[in-house]
């Protein structure tokens, strides 16, 4: 409920470049010190007001936080979902703040000019500064074998559509959650069931998305072994039994009734690929040190 409860409000923007904060991913630049926030603002905010108007916005210029816990920030610098953070203290999922900071105009244009994989290492490592500079954060990076479900292409190959790349699908597109931009998955829930299309997105987009909003649900992170590159035009339509943070089934209505294609089924039949239960290594963050924000 920590994740999903709150997230009702919760609108995440992140630039097109670092729309995918995967730890382990992606590419290493020789060193990123160099990348770190010029000047920082942290706002407690009153106890019992998590979940209210949950916002955060990553871009070269600034980073926006505003009503999330120090727990959720950590998921984003280190790209890992809650299931795979180990000695997080009660506070630190229960108490949200807002967080201000701003990037030096050099760094923003050496931002620019990086490759996209070493442009995302570069805002990870950015925010783990600022944990680690305000929060006094120490973690400990490692992987364990756990168990995981593998994406991985089925018997008779991919059902997605090659996306043209110079479609700017500039008419975009409408669905349940609104408009949907290129390059992306989409993602909105309604009533029991879950909608997932592409413009241009790519299969680790629709894995970063499927740890998002399922890992905590399943208790299990996706692991992407599908192999595909390329960017794709689909939908990834299927039925859950429970409700998420986007809608309430109406009292009386028995959406097990109801149920369409589970995820594990749709997979197969919309996008000819499969689920396999497996263990595979699995990035783990555990917390040696975090305290309360230093004073601003």
């Amino acid at each position: 409920m920590r994740r999903l409860s709150r997230m009702l409000a919760m609108f995440l923007v992140i630039e097109a470049a670092t729309a995918s904060l995967v730890f382990g991913q992606a590419a290493e630049e020789p060193n990123l010190d160099r990348y770190v926030y010029e000047v920082s603002s942290i706002r407690p905010d009153h106890p019992g007001s998590v979940g209210g108007g949950a916002r955060v916005s990553i871009t070269d210029t600034r980073l926006e936080v505003s009503h999330l816990p120090l727990s959720e920030l950590v998921d984003l610098a280190y790209g890992v979902e809650d299931l795979q953070i180990q000695n997080m203290p009660k506070w630190a999922s229960q108490e949200s703040l807002s967080v201000e900071a701003t990037v030096d105009p050099e760094i923003t244009e050496a931002l620019r000019k990086l490759d996209p994989d070493v442009r995302r290492a570069a805002h990870r490592h950015m925010l783990q500064a600022l944990l680690a500079d305000r929060f006094h954060l120490v973690v400990q990076e490692e992987k364990k074998e756990l168990p995981v479900y593998v994406l991985t292409v089925a018997a008779n190959g991919p059902k997605l559509s090659v996306a043209d790349p110079a479609n700017q699908y500039e008419n975009g597109v409408t669905y349940p959650g609104g408009p949907l931009g290129p390059r992306k998955v989409g993602y909105a829930f309604g009533q029991g069931s879950i909608k997932m299309p592409s413009q241009g997105g790519t299969v680790r987009q629709l894995v970063d998305l499927l740890n998002q909003k399922l890992s905590p649900h399943l208790q299990r992170t996706f692991v992407d072994e599908t192999g595909l590159k390329g960017i794709y035009d689909f939908e990834l339509d299927f039925s859950v039994p429970w409700v998420t943070e986007y809608g309430l089934i109406p009292p009386g209505r028995d959406v097990r009734e109801e149920q369409g294609d589970s995820l594990f089924s749709a997979i197969q039949s919309q996008l000819g690929l499969k689920l396999i239960s497996a263990k595979r290594p699995v990035p783990v963050i555990t917390i040696d040190q975090v305290e309360r924000p230093t004073e601003n």
